[in-house]
């Protein structure tokens, strides 16, 4: 299955993305850069950040969204992660950052941070203990 077969642009603009029924409208300020079968790819000019998502069932049987977000010449700030989860990944929808043991981690670009959500529920126990909040 290819990823625009679990991505659909549901926008002839490309605002607005579906993937296997978790809907996100891309809001003006992110640019669609690219589509294909790779990916979509995104540019927030204005505080110079880029993203790339992607969909895909992965080895644990459930559909995850991938979030990689960039800047040329920084890391993106904890700020910058916020704002992009809430803009591309939604509000209502918990992702995570993975901090892979050292044997596991990989460095292609030193200025991108990632960003994964379980798009088939919440696969995290609740570390509130039923209170709410951490």
């Amino acid at each position: 299955m290819t990823l625009l077969e679990r991505i659909e642009i549901v926008a002839s603009d490309a605002t607005t993305y579906t993937g296997r029924g978790h809907i996100v409208n891309v809001p003006k300020c992110w640019q669609v850069v690219q589509r294909g079968g790779d990916g979509l790819a995104l540019k927030e000019v204005a505080n110079d950040l880029r993203a790339i998502i992607t969909v895909g069932v992965e080895f644990d049987g459930l559909t995850w969204l991938h979030l990689s977000l960039s800047s040329h010449e920084r890391i993106p700030s904890y700020e910058e992660m916020c704002y992009a989860k809430s803009d591309l990944i939604g509000e209502d929808i918990k992702a995570i950052q993975v901090f892979a043991p050292r044997a596991e981690h990989v460095n292609i670009n030193p200025h991108v941070l990632h960003l994964w959500a379980c798009l088939d529920g919440d696969p995290l126990p609740d570390f509130t203990r039923g209170r709410g909040t951490i």
